[in-house]
């Protein structure tokens, strides 16, 4: 949601990087590698990516990392207590930073609320620049994959990193 005060004749330019098509080795600390890029809406911008780390320059810009992946198991739709957490990795300082998101199968398939927990999927953090991946820092259960696998009839529900440039 944008708040704009009346009569400020400014304007926020923006623009937007898309990946999608998540995949991770199933195990804590593990890097999340998003193998394609959506650029159909030619607001995107360059930057140097390399397996699952993303570098964004330092040249004053302001970067706004967003992620969230999918709890898929072979037993869904079975809801049970099972969850994965994820976190933006800073590659040069060896150390989690921003906000981590929490995926409880079942529980919050939607963000927000349901029931007795209270979570975000997404995983975000602002930065001026640095290499950072996003990584599943724990999981429990039954976790199989981190997006939805093809052929399932599923398209709602994929993993997504976002990376915004102010």
């Amino acid at each position: 949601m944008t708040f704009i005060k009346s009569g400020l004749p400014q304007k926020l330019d923006c623009s937007l990087n898309v990946y999608y098509d998540a995949s991770a080795t199933i195990a804590n600390d593990e890097p999340i590698t998003y193998a394609s890029e959506d650029t159909s809406f030619n607001k995107s911008f360059t930057l140097s990516r390399s397996g699952s780390q993303f570098t964004l320059p330092t040249n004053g810009s302001t970067y706004f990392l967003e992620a969230s992946i999918v709890y898929w198991h072979t037993s869904y739709p079975v809801i049970n207590y099972n969850y994965a957490v994820t976190c933006w990795y800073d590659i040069t300082a060896s150390a989690y930073v921003g906000i981590q998101s929490n995926i409880c199968s079942g529980f919050n398939i939607s963000e927000g609320r349901s029931g007795d927990i209270v979570a975000d999927e997404t995983a975000k953090f602002a930065t001026l620049g640095g290499t950072y991946e996003l990584r599943l820092k724990t999981t429990s259960g039954l976790l199989t994959a981190v997006d939805t696998p093809s052929g399932s009839g599923l398209s709602y529900v994929n993993a997504r990193a976002l990376i915004w440039r102010f």
